[in-house]
């Protein structure tokens, strides 16, 4: 099965959620932590 996600989608359900990214490293801003939706896993 595909999964097909739109970039505007994508980018209103991470804006939605912005507050439950975390950046366990400040050092490294590619470290990120950000939950995904449970429809994607």
């Amino acid at each position: 099965m595909t999964i097909s996600v739109s970039e505007r989608d994508w980018a209103e359900w991470k804006e939605e959620r912005s507050h439950l990214i975390e950046y366990p490293n400040p050092d490294d801003p590619d470290n990120v932590r950000m939950p995904q939706p449970t429809w994607l896993a």
